[in-house]
């Protein structure tokens, strides 16, 4: 009886040791898990928070954004846009006609001719100097009432509005003359005279001249 009864003690204190065991290690196991448990729970909300943050959120990004929807255009409306954008394109062309004719016309031989105030005379002969043909030109009254300058010296030929050249071909009495604009290289009128030497020719070459001047300011009278 006296084992028995030590045998039983023993089972009794095995079984009290494993169950202190089995305790200790399902508080020990159960903690970590509690912890992560806790954020987790955290995160939970309601459904009706859940809705206000979502709307909160989407308060803060949101963007206003207009969509303008047009009803599609009619058949009259159509052919008005059509009639309209025709219109604009003709004005449009006739502008741009308009300011070429306006380019075109202030590059016209006449009208840079008529707008001349300064003139330089050259000569291409030996024949002919360009002092005869300056006399020549300011003995006319009409150069001193268009207050148009006779330039002279080699240094004025880069600003003269006009050069005048005078050249007489090898073995002719002719006297040629051609006027140009210097700074476009546009010829705005030339012609030729008869005459025996450069004395002669002088006061005919000066009297063509002017009357080229008289034409591009229309103040020729009309012939009857």
């Amino acid at each position: 009886m006296l084992i028995v009864k030590r045998v039983l003690e023993i089972l009794g204190w095995l079984a009290a040791v494993a169950l202190f065991a089995f305790a200790s290690r399902a508080v020990f196991a159960a903690t970590p898990h509690a912890a992560n448990a806790a954020p987790d729970r955290a995160h939970q909300r309601s459904p009706s928070e859940f809705v206000r943050r979502t709307a909160l959120r989407a308060q803060t990004t949101q963007q206003n954004v207009t969509i303008t929807v047009r009803p599609a255009q009619t058949v009259e409306e159509r052919v008005a846009d059509d009639v309209k954008e025709k219109e604009l394109r003709k004005a449009a062309d006739e502008k741009l006609a308009a300011e070429e004719s306006a380019r075109i016309a202030k590059t016209s031989p006449r009208v840079l001719l008529s707008r001349a105030r300064t003139v330089y005379v050259g000569s291409g002969t030996s024949f002919f100097e360009p002092v005869q043909l300056q006399n020549a030109l300011r003995k006319r009254e009409e150069m001193d009432s268009w207050q148009v300058l006779i330039l002279d010296g080699p240094d004025k030929r880069n600003v003269a509005d006009v050069l005048i050249e005078v050249d007489r071909p090898l073995f002719t009495y002719t006297f040629t003359y051609k006027l140009t604009h210097r700074s476009t290289g546009i010829v705005l009128a030339a012609g030729k005279v008869t005459a025996f030497d450069g004395n002669g020719a002088a006061p005919k070459l000066a009297r063509r001249i002017v009357e080229d001047i008289k034409r591009a300011r229309g103040e020729t009278k009309a012939k009857k």
